[in-house]
């Protein structure tokens, strides 16, 4: 049944129901998970967020890997991603705020550090969103 690293296959017959036990490898890869919020802390929705990862020559071009659009809560989430390797996210919001910020997994995986890498912000007039209902 199992055909590569975590990954398995099966089909259901008519009518059949089935229950699994997949027993897993542990994984030392990390996550990114993040929120995507305005200046006045409002969850920004379909802003287009981009993982790249940093060269590891200084000077080098950043490598783009993939991209992930938030959902209603402003959240977003990467993964897995390899240890003792560096990353940037690059985030695009309609006329709100373009970040640039680096981050870092920890040896076992386990933590993330941001770290202040570049950051440029477009502010607007920061008004509070209306009231529903």
């Amino acid at each position: 049944m199992k055909t590569e690293k975590n990954l398995y296959q099966f089909s259901v017959e008519p009518n059949e129901q089935k229950e699994v036990i997949l027993k897993v490898k542990r994984e030392t890869r990390g996550l990114l998970r993040g929120v995507i919020v305005d200046e006045c802390g409002n969850p920004l929705k379909d802003a287009a967020v981009k993982l790249l990862e940093l060269p590891e020559i200084k000077g080098g071009a950043l490598i783009p890997l993939t991209h992930a659009f938030t959902d209603e809560y402003g959240q977003f989430m990467f993964g897995p991603l390899c240890c003792n390797k560096r990353y940037a996210i690059k985030v695009w919001v309609n006329n709100v705020c373009v970040s640039h910020d680096c981050a870092e997994i920890g040896d076992g995986g386990e933590c993330l550090r941001p770290e202040p890498c570049k950051k440029g912000c477009h502010k607007e007039e920061c008004c509070p969103r209306p009231q529903l209902g």
